[in-house]
């Protein structure tokens, strides 16, 4: 089960990451002919920083090792 679930995260990482690639080229090109827009004064640094952290904690929240056996409960169970 955990071998299941290690896989499963590195795949869904890694179709995650090769979308990105994908897509990023793709988000950027522009039609022949159209004008480009004007340049865009406004800095969205932060808004950008508070999805990455946000990303980066909910990451965080599903990889926990709550569901990992503690040292006690290996004794434990070994003594029986």
């Amino acid at each position: 089960m955990k071998l299941l679930r290690t896989r499963l995260l590195r795949g869904l990482l890694g179709s995650a990451l090769f979308l990105t690639t994908i897509a990023a080229p793709l988000a950027r090109a522009q039609e022949p002919g159209v004008p480009a827009p004007p340049a865009n004064k406004k800095n969205y640094v932060y808004q950008y920083f508070l999805v990455g952290l946000c990303v980066a904690l909910g990451m965080a929240v599903l990889c926990r090792p709550a569901y990992r056996e503690t040292q006690l409960e290996k004794q434990q169970r070994d003594n029986i």
